[in-house]
């Protein structure tokens, strides 16, 4: 190996891209391997200067330090977000109690900023950075919901490739409100109809001393006022924060955990979450109690993945067994079984919509005319 051989240098590089940690064996943020990384280059292009051209960012012979730098920072980002942002997460009832108190209620200014910021913290689970969202990332959808443009609000957020790549942002749906409702879509859009002409682009604005003139003001709500936004709105609504490290934060922590308790695959929540490694994620969500219970089943001798699922297909099936309510109601005595005494329209529902009609047995007792119609 010679000082000047580019292939030695860039095994040496990915080896210390990957053991690189401070004195007191604590991992650095990926800002500062990225810096190092920068200031290495620039050493090397001085010893080359006479010889040929040095870059780590563009040289063929560096591609795998760069690939190994990607990895680096993306596993670093996740490390210290987990440490900084040890924040505990709500509860799907505790969110529940928040949305009904009459003080988060779309008809006061106060109360629709609290829900808005509310949605937008539960649908994209942001890092942080609320400060920095923007009414024009907020798209309205031809289906009546919204697609909110997610910009990066850490440097180097997403790994080394961010830096060539940052003009390709994630975009985040919230879906149209189902009908009847007054969801996150009319809040949002109820709150950017009431912002005044000639305000500035920030998209949480601050509330106005007279609101009898305009709910907001043209300036936008201050960093440090964002930042305790949910702190404050659990004080309101009577949330108990006891022990517990309630921030902006617990929002993310508070989708992840959800959506993993409904079963969603780690790539899903991924999708949602913008983690970009299993390990990143992990460090959001725990096992509910009913995994914990499956997974200890599964040490049971004579207990398989199949046997597990088969019970939990009945148990699901329970509810929803029209044909064995039937069968139960017709075994009971017919002196108590009433005829019908007018036209009766009874709807029965299949079980799955892959049912066929030909497994699915009715029994009538004291009828008379009967008409079935079949429907798709």
């Amino acid at each position: 190996m010679t000082l000047y051989d580019k292939k030695a240098i860039a095994m040496l590089l990915c080896e210390f891209i990957i053991v690189i940690q401070t004195k007191d064996k604590k991992e650095y943020k990926a800002n500062s391997l990225y810096n190092g990384i920068c200031a290495i280059n620039r050493f090397y292009q001085k010893i080359f200067k006479d010889r040929e051209p040095f870059n780590i960012h563009e040289d063929f012979e560096f591609r795998i330090v760069r690939d190994t730098l990607h990895t680096r920072m993306i596993e670093l980002e996740e490390i210290n977000n987990g440490e900084y942002n040890g924040a505990d997460p709500l509860t799907d009832e505790e969110m529940v109690k928040i949305f009904e108190h009459p003080d988060i209620s779309s008809n006061s200014p106060d109360g629709l900023l609290r829900r808005v910021f509310l949605w937008v913290g539960c649908c994209t689970a942001r890092r942080g950075g609320y400060h920095s969202i923007m009414a024009s990332y907020f798209k309205k959808r031809d289906d009546g919901g919204y697609n909110i443009v997610t910009i990066h609000d850490k440097t180097h957020q997403g790994g080394y490739y961010h830096q060539t790549n940052f003009n390709q942002q994630p975009v985040h749906i919230i879906p149209p409100d189902e009908p009847g409702t007054y969801g996150a879509c009319h809040d949002i859009r109820k709150y950017l109809s009431l912002r005044p002409n000639n305000t500035e682009e920030n998209f949480f604005l601050r509330i106005n001393k007279d609101i009898k003139e305009n709910w907001y003001s043209t300036f936008h709500l201050g960093r440090d006022k964002l930042s305790g936004m949910l702190k404050e709105i659990c004080n309101i609504t009577g949330i108990d924060c006891t022990n517990r490290r309630i921030v902006n934060h617990s929002l993310r922590k508070h989708t992840a955990q959800k959506l993993n308790d409904e079963g969603l695959d780690s790539q899903a929540i991924m999708n949602i979450t913008l983690h970009r490694s299993i390990a990143g994620l992990n460090a959001y969500r725990t096992q509910y109690e009913k995994q914990k219970l499956d997974i200890v089943k599964l040490t049971l001798p004579g207990i398989s993945k199949d046997i597990l699922m088969q019970e939990n297909l009945e148990k699901s099936a329970e509810n929803l067994n029209t044909e064995q309510r039937i069968e139960n109601l017709s075994s009971q005595e017919e002196t108590k079984t009433e005829p019908f005494t007018e036209i009766q329209n009874i709807t029965i529902p299949l079980k799955r919509k892959d049912d066929l009609i030909d497994n699915f047995r009715l029994k009538f007792v004291k009828c008379s005319n009967i008409t079935i119609n079949i429907t798709k």
